[in-house]
């Protein structure tokens, strides 16, 4: 399940003004991630609510944290992605100045659980 937090404490969710089929560019690495649009949206409204991080959780069948950098590179860049809400795509591109990111992960049985901490620059 895909979270994010703004200040450590409140978890954001999808509402129900999203579009149930939405689906996020398919990036580099989109296909290691087990719930890859809901967790594209998430970091999208987080983005828009200006959060200080950008938590996610998901489920992976390889071990994603070496490739953490460009992992947080496609989601971001998914999350820019042009829309038809002004305040979505290039606007939120060019109110981001960058941005920091952990990863960490957990073997299971069936692969990995992987943490993704997204900190942006506004």
């Amino acid at each position: 399940m895909a979270e994010c937090d703004a200040d450590g404490t409140a978890e954001s969710s999808l509402s129900s003004a999203e579009p149930d089929s939405f689906r996020a560019p398919q990036l580099p690495l989109a296909e290691k991630i087990g719930n890859y649009d809901e967790i594209v949206l998430r970091i999208r409204k987080a983005l828009k609510e200006k959060s200080a991080g950008i938590t996610i959780s998901f489920f992976s069948e390889t071990d994603v944290t070496r490739e953490a950098g460009a992992l947080a590179e496609a989601l971001t860049e998914a999350a820019f992605a042009e829309t038809d809400d002004p305040a979505e795509g290039d606007y939120l591109r060019y109110q981001v100045g960058g941005y920091s990111y952990k990863c960490t992960s957990a073997k299971t049985d069936d692969g990995y659980d992987v943490r993704l901490r997204i900190e942006p620059s506004y």
